[in-house]
């Protein structure tokens, strides 16, 4: 009977490591319980996309500063972001420190990398009270209007409030509990409840008299749809008792709502520029042209509420009858 031998290929020779071999090693072995599932996610998804066609069949030991230098440059030049170019470097730098210390190579090729320059950043422009009632009042057809009220009325970011859970909210202490973040893991085509970004994301909100009641009106058209929707409504597990919904009770998706905000906010420039041309004398019928309406008067019934003094102008007209 021919003898058969265990080998364990694991962990290969030194000098025949790949740079992909020993990534996979490094992040499950030293970074997988030191980091946010999405995070490892992030990093895994990253390598695989950015560095591993260039430099992942390479030998470990073979890879020098100038090599890095030239995958950072061709980023770069590509159009990622700063945040997106970083990570790749980060990774390199964070394998190969560690690499050093178990002895598979002297050097860390990644350490003494020229970052390229990127400009300032633009800083964001708040909506104006204006806008923000602009921006509402285009989302009362959405389905999202109600997310939109409580992202108005707490400050939370997007997948804070997606993850917010009915216990997540103390109705008695007037106390909205920040305690996660919903995320999406695709090796696993899965989305949980993660903890916050960071350490200070955890806090409570302060709920006043408008978002109390506006939360209660939200738990009660959800007790409805779950009635009438019966065995249909099947929420994922560990996303139970969420506050907001699809008609199913799965968890709302934040590009749906990216997609939702940002066909509100061309309806809302759209308004913004009619409103304002017809304000400043531009006739009704050049309107409805520019705008592409069909007929004057359905410019006239979306735009009347700014043309009260064109009324009074044209009554002037009317010669004097006594």
């Amino acid at each position: 009977m021919e003898k058969r031998l265990d080998i364990d290929f694991s962990i290969a020779k030194e000098e025949n490591i790949t740079v992909s071999s020993r990534f996979d090693i490094w992040l499950k072995e030293y970074k997988q319980n030191s980091v946010k599932a999405s995070t490892y996610e992030t990093y895994k998804r990253i390598f695989k996309g950015l560095v591993a066609p260039v430099l992942g069949n390479k030998k470990l030991k073979d890879i020098r500063p100038e090599m890095v230098q030239k995958l950072i440059n061709d980023l770069y030049k590509k159009g990622y972001s700063k945040t997106r170019v970083n990570i790749p470097y980060i990774l390199l730098l964070g394998m190969y420190k560690q690499a050093i210390k178990n002895g598979l190579v002297k050097n860390n090729p990644a350490e003494h990398i020229n970052f390229p320059k990127y400009k300032t950043r633009i800083e964001r422009r708040v909506l104006d009270l204006e806008e923000q009632k602009i921006f509402m009042q285009y989302a009362k057809e959405s389905r999202y209007y109600d997310f939109y009220a409580i992202a108005l009325n707490t400050g939370m970011r997007c997948n804070e409030i997606i993850a917010l859970q009915w216990t997540d909210i103390n109705f008695k202490g007037k106390i909205i509990s920040v305690s996660g973040t919903l995320v999406y893991v695709r090796s696993v085509r899965k989305r949980f409840k993660d903890t916050p970004k960071t350490s200070s994301s955890y806090r409570d909100i302060p709920i006043h008299e408008q978002t109390e009641n506006l939360l209660k009106l939200i738990r009660k058209n959800q007790m409805e749809c779950k009635l009438m929707m019966g065995d249909k409504w099947q929420q994922d597990k560990g996303l139970d008792n969420l506050i907001f919904t699809n008609e199913f009770g799965k968890a709302v998706w934040d590009t749906c709502i990216r997609n939702d905000i940002n066909r509100i906010s061309k309806q809302s420039f759209r308004h913004t520029f009619a409103t304002r041309g017809l304000e400043n004398g531009i006739k009704p019928k050049v309107m409805q042209t520019i705008l592409g309406h069909s007929t004057l008067a359905m410019t006239m019934d979306l735009y009347s509420h700014v043309l009260p003094d064109e009324k009074t102008k044209e009554m002037e007209k009317m010669p004097a009858i006594f």
